[in-house]
């Protein structure tokens, strides 16, 4: 327990952490939205419902921001709970690998894509279709997301979680989507399965679509600055003007050494001065 409290406020000491910002927002919206929910007032749960992604598409069509809104919104304390665990301790080691631009991407685009998913099957797929109307909230889609986009860089590594046993995120990855695709349809929570399922093949895209296995329309946005040929690489935005060489950026050299360190060892064998040179050879931009 101690070593898992020192990783959080490690984590947590890093201003310009991508995990960090996301755990803290969802943080706050819950509690804003926990107080406003208890109010008796029917106006206040007419408003609050805007953000909710609906299953009617007609509605949805009234309340379209809904796509992103209902990411960072939670139903209760162990939803919320259990997406920020996941987020933060999968999390950190996609933002170590590649850098904070990355995980907003996967973490938001997974959780479109999930909504997106949701919307399109409970409006076209007999069995759904006949289903009550009810909206969907959370960030599962993008937590999944960012869980498979890390298994599939790094599918070999390995977890232990409370020291208790190892296990590689490829099996972790293997069952969240099996566990989905098995229980879909039972009429429990099928919209989140829905979400999940859409963000595990965002998830799993991105990667492809970074290591240039598969191609896309590129959109400045979105553009892939991968080099082929590479086992790991430091993302960079290629469009800056060069500047002066700061002398504290860990070289290539160095980086690729840890993350090589990683593969063998696992994230859990880096001493905290690592984790600190790929923090900031992640942020090099």
């Amino acid at each position: 327990m101690k070593s898992i409290w020192n990783d959080i406020q490690f984590a947590y000491a890093k201003g310009n952490s991508a995990i960090r910002k996301l755990v803290i927002i969802n943080i706050a919206v819950f509690v804003v939205f926990s107080i406003l929910s208890k109010l008796p007032l029917p106006q206040v749960q007419s408003f609050l419902e805007q953000f909710y992604l609906p299953s009617l598409i007609s509605k949805f069509w009234i309340q379209p921001w809904s796509l992103l809104s209902h990411i960072f919104i939670h139903s209760g304390f162990f939803h919320i709970l259990s997406n920020m665990l996941w987020l933060f301790f999968i999390g950190r080691l996609f933002e170590d690998l590649l850098g904070n631009k990355h995980v907003f991407r996967v973490f938001i685009l997974g959780g479109a894509i999930g909504g997106l998913l949701f919307l399109i099957v409970f409006n076209t797929v007999p069995g759904f279709v006949n289903q009550l109307p009810r909206p969907m909230v959370g960030a599962s889609g993008g937590v999944t997301a960012v869980i498979i986009a890390t298994a599939v860089f790094m599918p070999n590594h390995e977890l232990r979680p409370f020291g208790l046993f190892s296990i590689q995120l490829k099996w972790i990855a293997l069952a969240k989507v099996l566990f989905d695709l098995i229980a879909l349809g039972n009429g429990q929570n099928d919209g989140g399965k829905l979400a999940h399922l859409g963000g595990a093949a965002l998830g799993y895209l991105y990667i492809k679509w970074l290591r240039s296995d598969i191609r896309l329309p590129e959109f400045k946005l979105f553009k892939n600055t991968t080099k082929p040929g590479r086992k790991y690489k430091v993302y960079v935005n290629p469009e800056k003007p060069k500047q002066r060489v700061n002398k504290e950026v860990p070289s290539q050299e160095l980086v690729d050494q840890i993350l090589d360190k990683i593969s063998k060892s696992g994230y859990e064998s880096l001493s905290k001065s690592e984790k600190e040179i790929l923090f900031k050879a992640s942020n090099r931009e």
